[in-house]
């Protein structure tokens, strides 16, 4: 586990590592405060689907709030827990981050991905930086320690700084000479070709009283089969840039927060952005991007719609990666309910008996007869959302005798009258 205090520098906020950050099955926390960060599978087949919590953070019921960076630059998840496919085999290592008291605090979990047949990725043990609190002013050095094993025959071990090329060794010592705000990352590759990479480290380096912004790259799609189209989204903290220019890593660059890319060849890119603040201080991160020809097992890699209502046509257009071509099916769905298995859209219109939760498991499968499959289990909440919807029943009548009358009340006058005339011949 790892203790990080928070210390505010104009408007970057530096952070004191106490301890390396651990990875790998969770270390037990008897005290606190502290983060518990814990996977229920931390090793497996790509795609590989994993739970992840904080939920044995310390103290229990103090913590403000919770962060998950999920290590393959999908955005991170602003809760306790969070579920997730690790679509490509690899190394990855989710960060958890907690606040207590004003303060923040880190823990990490190592998760390997393996190839279909096994084959693992380098394990990476510890990564952490001196010192530990990573801001200063220019120029700023920092020294870089890493430690990593290959199961699966040697690897060769790097430190990407955040800026230029990346740096051979896992110890190394850098100095920023110019102010800037850099995400380095250690990486290593094994003989395999499967990569693994560290948590993210941001070095803060001021020029006098300017601050640098903090930049944060996160992609949709981090890996795939060619040719891969990603969407890659760039923001700033404090949230004031001028400039963004991008560079695919692969000679071709863009501006602008948000970008599309398409990869038409295979290999392992890395995309970086460089945001200017209005101070003039720039921020620089990137996010690795996997293309691989062959088979790639199937992954759904959409969010599903939860809510419907009673008589509306319910709409989910669902969407998985793989190679060959994926098929949808429904293995569990309310009747009525149906998906077309070439473009993955659902479709269904709730009637008033489906009223309340509805359970849904979608599969996209390929493959040889499609043995190759995700699925992905979700519960739709039905609610009437008009009054027409769902009409209420009629009130019972408060009038079950015959309606009142002239007609009405004769005919009861007269069985009154022959009531009477029974009775008194029955007691002569």
């Amino acid at each position: 586990m790892s203790r990080l205090r928070a210390l505010t520098l104009g408007s970057t906020v530096a952070l004191f590592v106490l301890a390396a950050p651990r990875t790998g099955a969770a270390t037990p926390c008897s005290v606190g405060p502290c983060a518990v960060a814990e996977v229920d599978v931390a090793e497996g087949p790509a795609p590989l689907t994993v739970t992840l919590t904080g939920a044995n953070s310390l103290p229990m019921g103090g913590i403000s709030w919770y962060s998950w960076n999920l290590g393959d630059g999908i955005a991170s998840k602003p809760t306790q827990g969070a579920q997730h496919t690790y679509v490509a085999p690899g190394g990855y290592t989710a960060l958890l981050t907690v606040e207590i008291g004003g303060q923040q605090y880190q823990d990490t979990v190592f998760i390997s991905v393996t190839t279909t047949d096994g084959v693992r990725p380098p394990r990476i043990d510890s990564a952490s930086t001196s010192p530990t609190v990573l801001s200063g002013q220019a120029p700023f050095a920092v020294f870089f320690h890493a430690t990593a094993a290959a199961p699966d025959g040697g690897a060769h071990d790097y430190w990407r700084l955040g800026i230029g090329d990346p740096i051979l060794g896992a110890d190394r010592q850098f100095t920023y000479g110019a102010a800037g705000s850099y995400v380095a990352r250690f990486e290593s590759i094994g003989d395999t070709g499967l990569r693994s990479l560290s948590r993210p480290f941001v070095v803060a380096v001021s020029q006098g009283t300017l601050n640098p912004p903090q930049v944060t790259v996160t992609t949709d799609t981090p890996a795939g089969p060619p040719p891969l189209h990603a969407t890659l989204s760039a923001s700033m903290q404090p949230d004031d840039p001028t400039d963004w220019t991008w560079d695919f890593g692969d000679g071709r660059q863009a501006t602008g927060a948000d970008v599309d890319v398409f990869y038409e060849l295979p290999g392992t890119y890395w995309a970086s952005v460089v945001g200017t603040h209005s101070n003039g201080l720039k921020g620089y991160d990137s996010v690795r991007l996997f293309v691989t020809e062959g088979d790639w097992p199937a992954a759904v890699v959409s969010v599903p719609v939860t809510r419907a209502c009673v008589g509306d046509e319910y709409r989910y257009a669902a969407a998985a990666r793989g190679t060959p071509t994926v098929k949808f099916t429904l293995t569990a769905a309310p009747t009525g309910m149906v998906v077309d298995e070439n473009s993955g859209a659902v479709a269904w219109t709730p009637t008033v008996a489906q009223k309340g939760t509805q359970t849904v498991t979608l599969r996209a499968a390929n493959g040889p007869d499609g043995t190759t499959w995700d699925e992905q289990h979700f519960e739709i909440e039905v609610s009437c959302c008009t009054e027409t919807a769902c009409p209420k029943a009629p009130a019972p009548s408060s009038c079950a005798h015959v309606r009142a009358g002239a007609g009405g009340t004769a005919g009861l006058l007269a069985l009154v009258i022959v009531g009477a005339l029974l009775r008194a011949r029955r007691r002569r």
